[in-house]
């Protein structure tokens, strides 16, 4: 049996497929990195031109405390002090990262792919590609961004609002619980959905069916790798602050980090999808997914059946 590049067979296989896919396509995904990098090291070095210093912000909050009536500082006031001079900024560039994002992953799964069936591709087509998926791929995400924290948030709010702590503990509990079946549910497959399928999250319902202890395993494994790597990095990063302060050094390095995250990343969803298609369907390879980059919509729901 020749072994595909992407599809899996065990937990074995999976993970060294992601770091064989990190390792053979990091110079290709790292270049198509550099949008999200560049836009995250501009956000970075605006928001510290204008975030405000301890100081200022101690001043202004004695200020609006001197000027109102009940000698106190309403929520109002200090979301308006705190957050003020922030907010346009992290506002557009939330959505110019939402953007970046979007055509770094529709491109990166495209480079792969093609590569892996020997049809290497450029980075212009893998835009190209990318660019049509974008707003349905923020759309779905930011969906599945916002199930995933009802379903964390609802169950601890009656608790929290009663004051009983034991409540706030179950809740806390089933809030986990629900997360990680919502989470793994959704965000193992929903890059692949949107971007190969053209579906949506009901068609991630389907994927898991029967699946979901394993990848949950594979998912933890990922979420602690990157955990990891975030921690080291911060570190890094904050040791760097420490010394020559938080400017423009700093920002780039810190967007700059990012890269390796950003590559792991693309291995982990695509490989996951990948293994979720063959186990539902075994007829479905590598080669199948590469096929249905330019399956026009129809035709990409119906080679799921």
């Amino acid at each position: 049996m020749l072994i595909d590049p992407l599809v899996p067979r065990s937990f074995t296989g999976w993970f060294g497929r992601v770091v064989g896919l990190c390792r053979q396509e990091f110079g290709r995904l790292a270049t198509l990195a550099a949008g999200p990098v560049v836009i995250t090291a501009a956000y970075l070095v605006a928001l510290n031109a204008v975030r405000q210093s301890p100081e200022e912000l101690r001043q202004r909050f004695a200020e609006a405390a001197a000027s109102s009536p009940t000698g106190a500082v309403g929520p109002g006031d200090a979301f308006e002090i705190v957050f003020g001079r922030m907010l346009p900024v992290m506002l557009i560039f939330v959505v110019l990262l939402l953007v970046a994002g979007a055509l770094y992953e529709g491109a990166g799964f495209f480079l792969v792919l093609r590569r892996a069936v020997d049809q290497p591709a450029s980075a212009g087509a893998a835009l190209r590609f990318a660019a049509p998926r974008v707003l349905p791929f923020i759309g779905w995400t930011l969906l599945g961004g916002l199930v995933l924290t009802l379903v964390i948030a609802v169950p601890v709010l009656p608790g929290i609002f009663a004051h009983i702590g034991p409540l706030v503990a179950v809740g806390a509990l089933v809030a986990v619980a629900l997360g990680v079946l919502v989470g793994v549910t959704v965000f193992s497959s929903l890059f692949g959905v949107v971007l190969i399928e053209r579906a949506g999250i009901s068609r991630c319902r389907e994927l898991i069916r029967g699946r979901f202890a394993a990848t949950t395993g594979r998912m933890l494994v990922a979420a602690l790798l990157y955990v990891g790597y975030s921690i080291v990095t911060g570190l890094i990063v904050s040791a760097v602050a420490s010394v020559i302060g938080a400017g423009l050094i700093t920002s780039v390095l810190q967007a700059v980090v990012m890269i390796p995250a950003l590559v792991f990343q693309v291995g982990v969803n695509l490989v996951t999808y990948a293994e979720l298609r063959n186990r539902e369907n075994r007829s479905v390879s590598t080669r199948t997914l590469a096929a249905e980059l330019s399956f026009s919509p129809a035709m990409a729901v119906r080679a799921t059946r």
